[in-house]
């Protein structure tokens, strides 16, 4: 068997109060954020966001010297303590995603397949978890495996972010300077307008 059920049991109890923040955020957005889109916007922030987080608590006894020893002495495989862990990550992350969805499917009036989004999100979750962990673990100790992540995951977001921020701040802006130039015209046409009717009055 790839997983180990004392050490997944370990996780969960060592762990456990991690768990109860995670689960009131995701389940806080999912119900109480009532803005359609934004909802589901926010579950995907967190998601990211614990995808990142999680690996580097649960893999840190890797990169730490002193408890190295003690984890690998485990009478647990390497593969199983790793597979364990990224299972571990996974159903974490997958269930808030998840929480998001099923709240979004219940609010939602149109058409929507919830079946295909979990299934989605699911193999999206599971890419997250792997790649951060992958990322963490061949850092050579926890503050170059934390910087391995964010060169590669949070520089990326944030640099698209703010690119698409900035594509969609500039939008609204020449948007409200056509707007604003149009007014402008149609006010110096009713200026014109109204000199010519006053002018022929007078006449």
């Amino acid at each position: 068997m790839m997983f180990s059920k004392e050490y997944f049991k370990y996780l969960l109890t060592s762990n456990r109060y991690l768990l109860i923040l995670v689960f009131f955020l995701f389940a806080f957005n999912a119900i109480g954020n009532t803005i359609k889109g934004l909802d589901l916007l926010l579950q995907g922030f967190l998601a990211v966001l614990f995808s990142f987080i999680l690996p580097i608590i649960v893999f840190y006894h890797v990169h730490d010297k002193r408890a190295v020893d003690s984890y690998f002495a485990l009478p647990v495989d390497r593969k199983r303590i790793l597979a364990t862990s990224i299972l571990f990550c996974f159903l974490i992350v997958y269930a808030g995603i998840a929480i998001g969805i099923l709240a979004f499917a219940y609010r939602s009036d149109g058409p929507f397949n919830t079946a295909f989004a979990l299934l989605i999100m699911a193999l999206a979750a599971l890419v997250l978890v792997m790649y951060h962990s992958a990322l963490y673990l061949i850092g050579n100790d926890i503050v170059d495996g934390v910087i391995m992540m964010g060169a590669y995951t949070v520089l990326p977001l944030s640099i698209t972010s703010v690119f698409l921020l900035w594509r969609a701040t500039g939008m609204r802006i020449s948007l409200w300077s056509v707007s604003f130039r149009r007014s402008t015209w149609q006010e110096n046409c009713l200026r014109q307008l109204s000199a010519m009717k006053r002018l022929i009055l007078y006449l």
